[in-house]
């Protein structure tokens, strides 16, 4: 089934919501690429979702859609 990256932020913040109904104290941070519109190549759009990851790390608790220059 196709998605696009608003779908996989979508899905990703149920995710974040579920973590934070869990009341565990674990978040959440995730990173979104898809293909095509950010790439087309699997290799690159992991390396690509993984930039995003990061970027959410840093603000903890966030989903982000890759964007250049991450």
């Amino acid at each position: 089934r196709e998605a696009n990256a608003e779908k996989g932020v979508q899905i990703g913040e149920r995710i974040r919501y579920l973590f934070e109904q869990l009341q565990s104290g674990c978040t959440a941070s995730i990173g979104v690429a898809s293909i095509p519109e950010h790439t087309a190549s699997v290799e690159e759009m992991l390396g690509l979702a993984d930039k995003a990851l990061y970027h959410s790390k840093l603000i903890r608790n966030k989903v982000t859609q890759y964007k250049p220059p991450y």
